[in-house]
């Protein structure tokens, strides 16, 4: 059990990683976009699964008083106390991860949200400026046509 919630944690420090990854990469996206296309930065918050890691804590402190004492182990057979701990601590645990995973899952939304309005934003203004352009030569055009007759 204790190989159970070392691998738990890890998957939650793994995924503190690939959140930064994913900071560093937006960061640099942001500024790009900032420097070439005139858009605004944006600071992006940093992801930390800590409190989840907190609970998960919590969680392995509840198994270890409940079930990992001589007296559980002596008192219950095995299949007993397994099906005691999935009813309870997995059960919890899983609702854990789907909770990390919908904090993870806004975060991505909120890291890029800006990101897309601002481009929207620019694509709107550029289609205004080509729809701009296209009446100035419409214009050019019939000026021509009325000098030419």
């Amino acid at each position: 059990m204790d190989v159970f919630f070392v691998e738990i944690k890890d998957r939650l420090i793994k995924s503190d990683h690939q959140a930064n990854e994913i900071k560093k990469m937006m960061d640099a996206m942001y500024a790009k976009f900032a420097k070439e296309h005139g858009l605004r930065e944006f600071d992006i918050p940093q992801y930390t699964s800590l409190r989840h890691q907190k609970e998960l804590a919590k969680l392995e402190r509840a198994y270890k008083e409940r079930f990992n004492t001589l007296l559980n182990m002596l008192s219950n057979e095995k299949a007993t106390l397994t099906s005691k701990f999935f009813a309870t601590l997995a059960s919890r645990v899983i609702t854990l991860f789907e909770t990390a995973n919908h904090d993870v899952e806004g975060w991505l939304r909120s890291v890029i949200s800006p990101m897309q309005s601002q481009i929207k934003e620019h694509q709107m203004l550029l289609r205004r400026r080509l729809d701009s352009i296209k009446r100035i030569y419409k214009s050019t055009d019939s000026l021509d046509e009325r000098i030419g007759s």
